[in-house]
């Protein structure tokens, strides 16, 4: 298997048979080889997801899909963070003058919590654009071995990979599915709570104008002071 293909074998999502949508939709025939990207091309490299991976250590992988709109070619590289910021680093030392933002590691907390990899996705979605974005570096080799531009992975070579990815994704739409449905829930209890404080507020307004009328003394005190 070529190394930029989807390499990381054993992850916690579970293997199934093929979903022919899916399969449909990938514009290579099994067994073809994708011919080298055009350094001038302008590709697109959407970062679509993330997969907690259960190797040796518990590591997230982070999915990449390139597109070259030339050919209609696309294919699928997981990196991990620490290949961003090796990645990072190269470049800054190829490139001294070049000025590119990573994400931050986080030292404290929890590394797998689903909020903090959105906002890292959201980070390097931000750095990928950046590099894609340069010809320079487009062209550069450390640039075309991230994304696996001189040898991009067949269909064959990465079939169960994105059946797991496919898989992932799946997981990934219930998961904002259920947070959706959860800041629904928390609006509409905060909606009850704000009708219930004017209706309290209204019984507490009609109780003093009650009171007011109920109490000659309150009245007399009311029309002293002209309140009506």
């Amino acid at each position: 298997m070529s190394e930029c293909s989807l390499g990381y074998s054993q992850s916690s999502s579970r293997h199934t048979g093929s979903n022919s949508m899916f399969a449909s939709q990938m514009t290579l025939s099994s067994g073809s080889v994708v011919p080298p990207v055009d350094p001038n091309a302008v590709l697109r490299v959407p970062i679509i997801g993330y997969e907690v991976m259960e190797e040796r250590a518990r590591f997230t992988a982070y999915k990449l899909r390139v597109e070259n709109p030339e050919t209609n070619d696309y294919w699928l590289v997981m990196r991990r963070y620490t290949d961003f910021v090796r990645l990072n680093s190269k470049l800054k030392q190829a490139f001294p003058n070049l000025t590119l933002m990573l994400p931050r590691k986080k030292l404290f907390g929890d590394n797998f919590n689903a909020v903090f990899l959105d906002n890292r996705v959201q980070g390097l979605q931000i750095f990928v654009n950046s590099v894609m974005a340069k010809e320079e570096l487009r062209k550069c080799k450390l640039v075309r071995e991230f994304f696996c531009l001189d040898e991009p992975p067949s269909y064959s070579e990465s079939m169960e990979e994105c059946r797991a990815i496919f898989e992932a994704q799946e997981e990934t739409i219930e998961h904002l599915k259920l947070q959706i449905r959860n800041k629904n829930d928390l609006i509409l209890s905060l909606q009850q709570k704000l009708r219930e404080e004017m209706n309290e507020k209204e019984q507490l307004r009609e109780a003093m104008k009650n009171m007011e009328l109920n109490c000659s003394h309150c009245s007399s005190a009311s029309d002293s002071l002209g309140i009506k």
